[in-house]
């Protein structure tokens, strides 16, 4: 049987068909040109009627040519307009499997509306390059909002926020009930972050989500029981409490046998830029203004911002292997030279308030805070609202205490300098000094974290 012709085929063969036909046309009217100046050399009456005769044949002939050729002509622009169609159909349907194809290799397969490690790596760099383009477009404005941001007065700046999760007793999980309730439990908490970390315009967490405007962010899976979810907010009040109800609500999702199991829970460290930087310039205050003129407000300002930028622009919490082998700096100006400020890895900080969700919730659990650090226990009930300072009776009271763990940075610096009797100066000049390091250097037992980051 013989195939029919492809839309290709179909178009060239027209084009050929018109290309003859204006080529015989052409030709006509060559021999046309011939005949009238036949006619006008006759010589007798009828050689002249010959010679009319033949013009009127190919005047006919001429324009029966014509009519073919407008219909080839016809022909072959619905032809092209069919293989256009079809070829836009065709690009429509490439792109169409592209972006499916693009999802399916950055989406955890498991959880299935998380994004993978891969999927992650591509959001982070967006929504850092929509905090970096938000800062940058704004200099002047954020010189005289710097002195604001760094009193915590400045509630509406955008910033971005990362949350590392893993899940405590893991393992044990699928020890004892078995690798399906362990994936069970790991795509009900891909359910749960996607539900309980949306609120307003502070959080969609989609994986087809391309731009990084207000808003916009991801969950995902990079790995085994490990979460982040990052979103670009304004307000991120929230987020404690949004973390407190997610932990009871999967312990209720998994069922009794999980969630009874000693230890079981989330562990998760909320990475805040702005509070990160706030400590920051605390800490190396006496470092960013060694000099009386650059301790003038108009200086001051102007040096907190370019510090603020730098900081944004360094915002890489989970870095590649060549990324994480440099050092980053801010310069400030002293007299003919450069005074090096080293800029802390956010990679290790986010690891570092994981870590020490993990260890603050286990000494809870454990009722061991009191003999550890007794004015963060304090601190710590005044803030969730519990003026009874007394040691906790039951096992769930207990529970609902880990469930407040917060995981600032606040909250862990607080924790830590107490636990190793510094004051919190003292902490942060090891502290600093440590996640400054390259990730591939920083321990976490050099910040004072007594356990691992997984268990």
């Amino acid at each position: 049987m013989e195939r029919s012709p492809t839309r290709r085929e179909e178009v060239a063969a027209l084009r050929a068909a018109v290309d003859t036909l204006e080529e015989t046309l052409f030709r006509l009217r060559c021999k046309m040109e011939t005949a009238t100046t036949i006619v006008s050399l006759a010589q007798t009456e009828s050689e002249r009627q010959s010679a009319l005769r033949k013009v009127r044949e190919l005047e006919k002939t001429k324009e029966d040519l014509k009519k073919q050729l407008a219909s080839l002509r016809s022909r072959h622009i619905a032809a092209l307009e069919r293989w256009i169609t079809d070829a836009e159909q065709t690009i429509e349907t490439l792109q169409k499997e592209t972006e499916y194809l693009q999802r399916k290799i950055m989406t955890d397969p498991l959880t299935g509306e998380l994004w993978n490690q891969r999927g992650w790596h591509r959001l982070i760099r967006l929504l850092g390059d929509a905090m970096n383009r938000d800062f940058s477009y704004r200099v002047a404005e954020l010189q005289e909002a710097s002195l604001r941001l760094l009193s915590r007065e400045g509630g509406s700046e955008p910033r971005v926020i990362v949350v590392g999760m893993d899940v405590d007793r893991f393992k044990e999980v699928n020890d004892r009930f078995g690798h399906a309730t362990g994936d069970a439990v790991l795509r009900t908490i891909g359910r749960l972050l996607q539900e309980y970390f949306r609120r307003g315009s502070d959080l969609v967490a989609r994986r087809e989500g391309a731009g990084a405007a207000e808003g916009d962010g991801g969950g995902a899976r990079v790995g085994g029981d490990e979460f982040y979810v990052a979103f670009k907010a304004s307000d991120i009040r929230w987020v404690p409490q949004r973390l407190q109800e997610f932990r009871r609500r999967l312990r209720e999702e998994v069922g009794k046998p999980v969630a009874s199991l000693e230890g079981f829970g989330i562990s998760a460290g909320v990475f805040d830029l702005l509070e990160v930087w706030r400590m920051w310039v605390k800490h190396h205050e006496a470092a960013l203004f060694p000099s009386p003129e650059l301790r003038q407000e108009g200086k001051q300002k102007e040096l907190l911002a370019q510090s603020l930028l730098a900081f944004v622009r360094f915002f890489t919490p989970m870095l590649t292997e060549e990324e994480g082998k440099g050092q980053f700096v801010f310069e400030v100006p002293l007299g003919k030279h450069l005074q090096r400020i080293p800029i802390p890895h956010f990679a290790n900080i986010v690891e570092f308030l994981r870590a020490a969700s993990k260890e603050i919730r286990k000494v809870i659990l454990t009722n061991q805070v009191h003999s550890l650090a007794p004015q963060w226990w304090r601190n710590f009930l005044c803030r969730i609202g519990t003026t009874d300072h007394s040691p906790a009776d039951t096992k769930e009271e207990l529970r609902q205490f880990a469930d407040a763990v917060a995981g600032t940075f606040e909250e862990a610096v607080g924790f830590y300098a107490e636990k190793l009797g510094k004051s919190q100066d003292e902490y942060l000049k090891q502290f600093f000094a440590e996640v400054s390091k390259s990730p591939h250097m920083f321990t976490l037992q050099e910040v004072g974290v007594a356990l691992p980051s997984r268990e």
